[in-house]
């Protein structure tokens, strides 16, 4: 890597850093504090674990050859490593045997957890249909994932290469903090058959990210903007309003919670 684009990046992740310590402090952690509150956080959450897929999928449409008839594409890092990151999201390994994508794998554990699939299930139904998508955001969405998602196919429908990998990179990076898992471990050892595949999916998911996933996509993000200027600024506004929207949909997840507990 060049020595000038490394410290742009640097600088990048610098502007960053009180973002995604705000995201990684965020009060909704400390309300999840029993299996009812997790459930509802599934039940948003997941549409964040669907949309993900979308993006990645728009990223390999655009850094490999995935037409017919065949052609090899320019870069053939970025051709590897996103490829390499679709293999694991996409058919990574099932706890129970084979291979799931990370959605699906979340999806079982929301069965397992007790947790409402019908509207995902629905969502995934009526994209296979065909529906309009933005009948579908509305009609089906929950209010508290609706501009997260309208925000990530915004990004995906302009194929800005650019926007693109920046929020791939540092506005989708799981910011799920260790008090988390470690409340997810807690409830795994006390009931193992309901809570095992959140427990698998939340240790691999971060697995995949630290150790894989996020320096892959860094390294693909700086090979791009290089010492390009326009393009770094693009990549930290295309960063910053993606963490904006996690932190708006934490919002918004909270207040479900706080209210469901009111309600009792």
């Amino acid at each position: 890597m060049d020595s000038k684009s490394r410290l742009r990046r640097n600088d990048l992740e610098n502007k960053l850093s009180p973002l995604k310590e705000k995201l990684i402090s965020h009060p909704l952690y400390d309300s999840i504090k029993d299996e009812d509150s997790i459930i509802i956080f599934m039940e948003n959450h997941v549409f964040s674990v669907w949309d993900f897929q979308s993006l990645l999928k728009s990223l390999q449409l655009q850094l490999t050859c995935i037409e017919t008839p065949w052609h090899p594409t320019n870069d053939n890092e970025a051709r590897r490593l996103i490829n390499e990151i679709v293999l694991d999201e996409e058919s990574g390994l099932n706890p129970q045997g084979g291979y799931s994508s990370h959605f699906e794998l979340y999806r079982e554990a929301m069965i397992d957890a007790g947790a409402n699939i019908s509207k995902i299930d629905e969502l995934i139904f009526e994209i296979k249909k065909g529906s309009e998508l933005k009948r579908i955001f509305n009609s089906l969405l929950p209010k508290n994932v609706l501009n997260f998602v309208e925000h990530t196919f915004e990004n995906i429908d302009s194929k800005n290469l650019i926007n693109l990998l920046s929020i791939f990179t540092y506005g989708r990076e799981d910011v799920i903090p260790d008090m988390f898992s470690k409340l997810i471990k807690r409830f795994y050892e006390e009931d193992p058959k309901r809570w095992g595949k959140l427990n698998y999916y939340l240790n691999e998911h971060i697995q995949c990210d630290d150790i894989r996933h996020g320096p892959m996509a860094k390294n693909i993000l700086e090979n791009f903007c290089g010492e390009d200027n326009l393009k770094w600024s693009l990549a930290e506004t295309a960063a910053i309003n993606a963490l904006n929207q996690r932190d708006l949909m934490w919002d918004n997840i909270l207040k479900s919670i706080k209210i469901s507990k009111e309600s009792f």
